[in-house]
C-alpha cells in the first residue's frame, strides 16, 4: 500500500511531477482553496507537500497525527514551526543547504531586479498615472542602475546571481556576508557597505544573528541616501526603523518582496501597508520572487525527487 502524499493545493504543483509522484504514493489535494483544512484527509497523512502560503505549526500538526515527512520546496523555512516538527519526530525535506541543486534556479534574482528598475523608473505610479487617463511624462523622472555602488547583503547563491545581473547593467558591486571565505568575493566590512552603497539588496538568510539586521543604527550609517531591496526575509529589517528611515530621507526608497510575520494577518491601517498606499518610494509584492512557471517547474521536480529518494531508502532500511 502506498503512503499518503497530501499536496496542499495552493502550492500548484506542476502536473508531470504529479504523475511521478503518483508512482510511490498516493497523492491527494488537500482543498479547494489552499486555506481550509481538510481534517479527515490530514488525519491520514503520512507525507504533507506544502509551500509559503500557509504557516504549518501545532494546529496543522494536531490534524495530521500521522505525519512523518513535511516536504517544503523553499530554502527558508519560517513558514514551519520546526521545533514542534522536531518534537514529534516529522523529517523536513526542504532545499536548505542544497545549492549546488538551484544552480539554475534564478527567479527571485531576476525579481530584484525588476523590483528595483520599477522603484527607480517610477514604473507604478507612471502606469496609475495611465490608468487615470493622463499621459504626462515629466513628473515621472527616474534614476538608472548604471555605474552605482551596489551593496549585497549576503554572498551565497542568490547573492552571486544577482551581483552578475547588476554587473550586466554597469554597476559595481561589493558585498557583506560574514559566512564566505571566498577570497576573490567582493567582500567588503559591514559599515563599509552600509556608508558607501547606493544601492543595497539583501539576499541574507534569516537565523538569531541577522534578525533585524537592518535597524535603525544601520539605516542611519547609510550615508548615500540608497535604495533597499530586500527579496529575502521580512524579519531581516526592522519596520518600524524603514519607515523612519524612509520619512527621514535616510534612503530614497525600499522594494520589498517580503515583510515580518507574513502568515500572521496585518491590523487595519498597518503602517507599512498605509505608507506603501500613500507614498511612492515604497513598492510592496506578496513574495512572488520564486513565483514563475520555469523555477516552480524545477523546484517541484527537485522536491519530488528528493522526496521518492528519501522514502525509498527508508524503505530499505
Amino acid at each position: 500500500m502506498k503512503p499518503l502524499l497530501v499536496i496542499d493545493r495552493g502550492v500548484n504543483v506542476h502536473h508531470a511531477v504529479l504523475a511521478r509522484l503518483g508512482q510511490g504514493f498516493d497523492v491527494r489535494l488537500l482543498d479547494a482553496d489552499g486555506r481550509a483544512l481538510d481534517s479527515e484527509l490530514l488525519s491520514a497523512a503520512q507525507v504533507l507537500w506544502t509551500g509559503l502560503a500557509r504557516f504549518v505549526g501545532k494546529e496543522v500538526f494536531d490534524t495530521a497525527p500521522n505525519l512523518r515527512i513535511l516536504a517544503t520546496p523553499t530554502t527558508g523555512l519560517t513558514h514551519v514551526d520546526q521545533q514542534e516538527a522536531a518534537r514529534r519526530g516529522i523529517e523536513i525535506l526542504s532545499f536548505r543547504g542544497r545549492t549546488g541543486a538551484l544552480a539554475d534556479v534564478r527567479a527571485t534574482a531576476e525579481h530584484t531586479i525588476g523590483l528595483l528598475l520599477a522603484l527607480l523608473r517610477r514604473i507604478a505610479p507612471a502606469f496609475d498615472s495611465i490608468k487615470h487617463g493622463r499621459w504626462n511624462r515629466a513628473p515621472f523622472q527616474g534614476r538608472e542602475i548604471f555605474g552605482k555602488r551596489v551593496g549585497l547583503i549576503g554572498y551565497g547563491r542568490l547573492g552571486r546571481i544577482t551581483a552578475g545581473y547588476f554587473e550586466a547593467f554597469g554597476a559595481s558591486v561589493q558585498a557583506f556576508d560574514p559566512y564566505v571565505k571566498d577570497q576573490r568575493a567582493p567582500l567588503i566590512a559591514w559599515t563599509e557597505l552600509l556608508e558607501t552603497s547606493e544601492i543595497i539588496s539583501v539576499h541574507a538568510s534569516l537565523n538569531e544573528e541577522s534578525h533585524g539586521l537592518l535597524d535603525q543604527r544601520a539605516f542611519r550609517a547609510m550615508a548615500q541616501c540608497p535604495v533597499l531591496v530586500n527579496t529575502a526575509r521580512g524579519e531581516l529589517v526592522d519596520e518600524p526603523a524603514l519607515l523612519r528611515a524612509l520619512e527621514q530621507r535616510q534612503i530614497a526608497g525600499a522594494a520589498l518582496d517580503v515583510i515580518a510575520l507574513e502568515h500572521e494577518p496585518r491590523p487595519a491601517g498597518d503602517p507599512l501597508f498605509s505608507y506603501a498606499c500613500e507614498h511612492d518610494n515604497l513598492l510592496l509584492t506578496p513574495h512572488i520572487g520564486g513565483l514563475t512557471v520555469e523555477s516552480r517547474e524545477k523546484t517541484d521536480s527537485l522536491l519530488a525527487n528528493l522526496l521518492l529518494k528519501h522514502v525509498h531508502e527508508r524503505q530499505r532500511a
